[in-house]
């Protein structure tokens, strides 16, 4: 229930081990959180098992990190007991971040201060189309906004923006999209949101009036996301 509270994650319950294999070979699940201490089962061979049906699968284990026989394994996170809900999205995204047996992604870049040249290039792109706004995103960072949004509705808007591509890429890699998605549109009546994959690490998301042409915002987001992408990267 606490995962299903966040709004990002699905997560399905199960009560045993054969109920978790039968689980993994019905559905492409990203990752699983399990007390090794609740099952009859040596934590190596509970990471096997599951894995044997599912490579590449990211583990959690619920518990501390000295749990006997399960520190030698190799697991994605760890669940404390007991853990304060706060704590959970923090937890589950940095377990998420770190892939089964490959190295884990680089960290975002850190917001960097002053950046005028970002802020410039989003102040533009404002001005050409008239959008209410946009703002670089990187990790749960937002690098650089412009625009005539609230502060107050900027917020809620980037930590919205920061899930939904989260959630994207995890569709992408459920369908087998190599590279992920790099432009993503969500229209209703009256506004429009259009994120851009500017570098690996760094997304461009754009806020307007769905009534705006969406052929010209679409160039115009192109050269502003190819203009931070020079500044981004190394």
């Amino acid at each position: 229930e606490a995962i299903e509270g966040l709004g990002t994650y699905q997560a399905v319950a199960v009560a045993s081990l054969d109920e978790a294999l039968a689980e993994l070979r019905a559905r492409d699940y990203a990752m699983v959180l399990v007390d090794p201490t609740a099952l009859e089962v040596p934590p190596p061979a509970l990471a096997e098992r599951l894995r044997a049906v599912r490579p590449g699968l990211r583990l959690m284990w619920i518990g501390e990190e000295d749990s006997e026989g399960a520190a030698g394994v190799e697991v994605q996170g760890w669940l404390p007991k007991p853990f304060f809900v706060g704590e959970l999205p923090v937890l589950l995204d940095e377990a998420m971040r770190k892939p089964y047996g490959r190295p884990a992604p680089p960290p975002p870049p850190a917001p960097p201060e002053g950046r005028e040249d970002l802020k410039d290039t989003l102040r533009r792109l404002c001005q050409e189309t008239g959008i209410l706004c946009a703002f670089v995103l990187a990790g749960d960072h937002v690098l650089a906004h412009a625009g005539t949004l609230a502060p107050t509705a900027l917020d809620p808007l980037s930590r919205a923006a920061v899930g939904m591509e989260r959630s994207l890429q995890q569709v992408a890699q459920a369908i087998s999209e190599e590279g992920g998605f790099q432009q993503v549109i969500l229209e209703g009546a009256g506004y429009r949101l259009y994120l851009v994959r500017v570098t690996p690490e760094a997304t461009l998301a754009i806020l307007g009036e769905s009534a705006a042409p969406l052929g010209a915002l679409r160039y115009s987001a192109r050269q502003a996301a190819r203009e931070l992408a020079s500044f981004l990267s190394p």
